[in-house]
């Protein structure tokens, strides 16, 4: 049996995942926004904890609302119960590939930030997409 992936693992396989797939059809590679993570984490643990996937909770957080800056997009909430830790990047990455959220990892920005939180027996993964230039001017204000 092989070793169990970490969150942290999880979150560098898909950022390098999604880079290659980015190059692949044509686009510049998005560089990681590290003020973001915590807040995708905090959303990835809420998935996971409270039972739901997407990009609001039941109680109406948004991700927006717990990273505490507006995104462009986001995508990538999914929970995967009882899978591997081993295969969870692989399968983000080919849900990526086939559904419409393929046009929001190949979308026109530049910054990223993956969370994920990984439970015993489940995965919560969330991804925003932003402007590097939007990220500074937000936070500049604070």
């Amino acid at each position: 049996m092989g070793r169990q992936r970490t969150a942290s693992d999880t979150e560098s396989a898909l950022f390098r995942y999604g880079n290659r797939f980015r190059t692949a059809n044509g686009c510049e590679q998005l560089e990681p926004v590290g003020r973001l993570i915590a807040g995708t984490r905090a959303h990835a643990t809420a998935m996971v904890m409270k039972d739901f996937t997407g990009i609001t909770s039941a109680d109406g957080v948004s991700v927006s609302d717990r990273i505490g800056c507006p995104v462009v997009a986001v995508t990538g909430t999914r929970t995967y119960h009882g899978q591997s830790g081993t295969d969870i990047a692989s399968a983000q990455l080919d849900a990526w590939k086939r559904e419409t959220e393929r046009e929001t990892l190949l979308g026109d920005y530049d910054t990223t930030a993956i969370g994920v939180y990984v439970g015993k027996d489940a995965v919560g993964i969330t991804q925003v997409f932003a402007e590097q230039e939007t990220i500074n001017l937000f936070f500049s204000t604070f």
